[in-house]
C-alpha cells in the first residue's frame, strides 16, 4: 500500500509505502522524499511487536533524517496562518480521506 503525504519544507513529494509480505509478524515500510529530482528513501523493517515497542526510537531516527541539500525555512517571527475557510476545508478533506484509506471509524484531531 502506498499513499502520498503532504510535502512540506521545500520537498516536492513525499510517499509512504507499506510493503505487503507473507509474514504478518514483520513490518516493512519506506518513506520517499523527492527534492530537485532526487528521491531520498528511509527504509524500515522489523518485527511488528519490537517495532511497536520501539516506536519512539524509530521516530527519532526518522525525524533526524536530514536532506542536507534542502535549506530549512526559518519561521522565527512569522505569523501563523489561521485554519479557516479554504485552508480548513482542505485540512478536513485530508483527514477524512486518510480515515477512509486506513479504515479508521473516528478520530479526534487537534491543531496547535
Amino acid at each position: 500500500m502506498s499513499n502520498q503525504q503532504p510535502a512540506t519544507g521545500g520537498l516536492e513529494k513525499v510517499i509512504l509505502i507499506v510493503y505487503d509480505n507473507d509474514d504478518e509478524s514483520r513490518v516493512v515500510l519506506a518513506v520517499g522524499q523527492l527534492f530537485q529530482g532526487v528521491v531520498y528513501v528511509l527504509f524500515t523493517a522489523g518485527d511488528v511487536t519490537a517495532f511497536q515497542q520501539r516506536q519512539s526510537q524509530v521516530n527519532i531516527v526518522a525525524t533526524g533524517f536530514d536532506i542536507t541539500a534542502l535549506e530549512r525555512e526559518n519561521l522565527t517571527g512569522v505569523e501563523p496562518l489561521r485554519l479557516t475557510g479554504e485552508l480548513l476545508a482542505q485540512f478536513e478533506a485530508y483527514v477524512v480521506g486518510a480515515m477512509k484509506r486506513f479504515d479508521i471509524p473516528g478520530a479526534a484531531v487537534s491543531v496547535v
